[in-house]
């Protein structure tokens, strides 16, 4: 059951990574309209730093998914185990 659940998580993590990497892509070459649409979204929501934050941030989540260690890092978890 374990091997099971882990394998679930594994997979997800794939799918999600890929929607990330989609959406950055997506953002990162829109069209100037879709652009000011997206940044008109993030000021609604408070977010002031426009879609090149939106792409930067996409990003960012990728890569913690994809060097889970660097997590640990930042909480200060030992990986010398």
């Amino acid at each position: 059951m374990t091997s099971r659940r882990a394998q679930h998580k594994q997979d997800l993590e794939q799918d999600l990574e890929q929607l990330l990497e989609l959406c950055e892509q997506f953002f990162g070459h829109a069209s100037p309209a879709t652009s000011r649409e997206v940044d008109t979204l993030l000021r609604a929501h408070g977010i002031h730093g426009g879609p090149g934050w939106l792409v930067d941030m996409l990003a960012f989540a990728r890569y913690r998914l994809q060097h889970p260690h660097l997590n640990d890092l930042d909480l200060g978890i030992s990986t010398d185990d």
